[in-house]
Parts: structure tokens; sequence; C-alpha cells
């Protein structure tokens, strides 16, 4: 008997991505376009993209990545700072409706991380924290294989207020770490400086100031990591996302800087700070794990 699959929907700021995953733990990429194109309609879009996906087998449901606050249910999405279209959308239901599909949304970061516990750097661990710089920033800790849940808007760790110079947020709030931390950063420093952005931080010796710019950068990504291993105390910490995965990124740099502004009491040598493995692909696995507990 054929293990059933599933559909799953990656929406990141930047990017749409599609798989599929069986029980299994058989996973395969189907297609990726750009998240611009949920502008307008997001549930017409995506039913369109899963029925084109579905056409050949059936999926047992779908499971959808979001990046940003979703209610207590788990089936509308609260906020979407980089993709307002999605803002207050019932969008599990109205996809369940469209699709013939069950349909489970969960927190992209919860997704990632759930993916590293079941098959990635973090596996084997219980208590776990993911930090992932993307478009935005995304996160979740892990208790006993669960992505742990406080109100809407708990685990939000890119909107960490902290004193800067009044940067404006996709939040719609002034001096979020988002705004210093974040893909969206990166794309105004390789316009300031005519850099490609792919090439930033290969390219970054080229000029000082850019070099300048790029370290406080990376400075900034490590406050909101150091403020998650503070608040949770994880076994370990997985950091990961777009940014982490561009060529020449400084990893070693930012774990040393988070290691510095974690207070003496912690151990900050013996704290364990790792890199993703799997990449985006960590939400094939996740979606297992979001399938299996919210049937239980």
């Amino acid at each position: 008997m054929t293990a059933p699959s599933y559909i799953v929907v990656d929406i990141g700021g930047t990017n749409l991505r599609f798989g599929r995953v069986d029980h299994g733990g058989q996973g395969q990429v189907l297609s990726a376009v750009s998240a611009q194109c949920l502008a307008s309609n997001p549930v017409t879009v995506l039913t369109q993209h899963i029925a084109d996906l579905s056409a050949a087998d059936r999926p047992a449901g779908v499971v959808v990545g979001i990046p940003g606050p979703l209610d207590a249910a788990r089936r509308t999405v609260v906020d979407a700072p980089n993709i307002p279209s999605l803002h207050g959308l019932a969008l599990a239901d109205l996809l369940a409706e469209a699709t013939g599909s069950p349909v489970w949304l969960e927190h992209d970061g919860a997704l990632l991380l759930l993916g590293e516990q079941a098959a990635g750097s973090a596996a084997g661990q219980d208590l776990v924290l993911g930090v992932f710089f993307g478009t935005g920033i995304g996160s979740a800790f892990l208790k006993g294989g669960r992505p742990q849940k406080g109100g809407d808007f708990a685990m939000q760790l890119g909107h960490i207020p902290v004193r800067g110079d009044g940067r404006s947020c996709a939040c719609g709030g002034v001096d979020c770490i988002e705004a210093y931390a974040s893909g969206l950063v990166l794309s105004q420093l390789a316009q300031q400086y005519s850099v490609r952005i792919d090439r930033l931080f290969t390219d970054r010796l080229t000029s000082t100031e850019l070099d300048k710019a790029l370290s406080a950068f990376v400075e900034d990504q490590a406050i909101p990591m150091a403020t998650g291993v503070t608040l949770f105390d994880p076994d370990v910490t997985v950091i990961g996302g777009g940014i982490i995965d561009m060529a020449d990124f400084p990893v070693a740099q930012l774990f040393e800087a988070t290691r510095r502004r974690l207070s003496p009491m912690f151990d900050p040598q013996r704290k364990r700070l790792v890199r993703a493995q799997l990449g985006w692909q960590a939400v094939l696995q996740g979606a297992l794990a979001v399938v299996s507990q919210r049937d239980a």
C-alpha cells in the first residue's frame, strides 16, 4: 500500500516553494516561484498551484508554512508583515474548501526547526531553539518535539525592540531588530554599494565602509539569537535561512558575537550553536511532524 503523501507549501517573504513528502520521509522539491504572486489573491494562486501539483496524485493534505503570527487554532494568519495580502486571512479553511483537502498551517520557523530536529542538525535534542534569517527573522522553540506556544504573537524574536536610530520595520514598529538584521537590510546595502546581493559577503573587503556595515549587521543578528538563548536555555540553537546560506557568510563571527552577548552564568562557550543542515527542504520533514501532532 502506498504511503499517503502531503503537499508542502513554504511561503517566504521572497520565494514561494512547493514540495511533496510521504510518511516514509521521502520528499521531493516540486516548484518555486516569486512570493510576489501572492500580492493580490493568495487563495486563488495557492489553490491553482496545489491543483496543478496534485493532478496526477491527490495528496492526503496540505501543510503551509506562514511567515508570521497565527491564531491559537493555527487556522488564521494574524499578520504577515512581508506579505500583507495574508493579513487576517482564514487561510486554512479557505484553502481546504477550495482544494477539497485537509489543510494545516504552522509558523515557517517551526516547520524548519521540526525538520532539523527530525533529520538535521538538532536530531536527538529535546530543547531546541531555531533562528532563521531571510527576508525577515523567523524563530521557534521545541520542547519534547513540539513547538511551544504562547499568545498569537509569541516567538517573534525579529520584533524585539532595540535602541537604534529610528528605523521603521515592515510590521509597522520602530527599531525592531528585524529592521537591522534581515534580508531587507542586505537589499539596501547591495543598492547602496552597487554590489550584487548574492556577493555582498564575498566582496565585502572591496569597500571599507561595506565591510563595517556588514560587521554591524552580523553583530545585530546576534541580538535575537542571544535573547532566545537567554529566554529558553536550549540544548542546542540552530541558525539557518537564506542569509546564512549566502556565499562566504561569516558563521563563526555570528557565533562569537552571540556568545559574547550571553551572561557568564550561561557558560557561553558550552552553548551549542549549530548551522542548519537541510536548508528550506527541512519543511518537508517538519510537515510530517505537524500532521502527526495535529492528528494525535
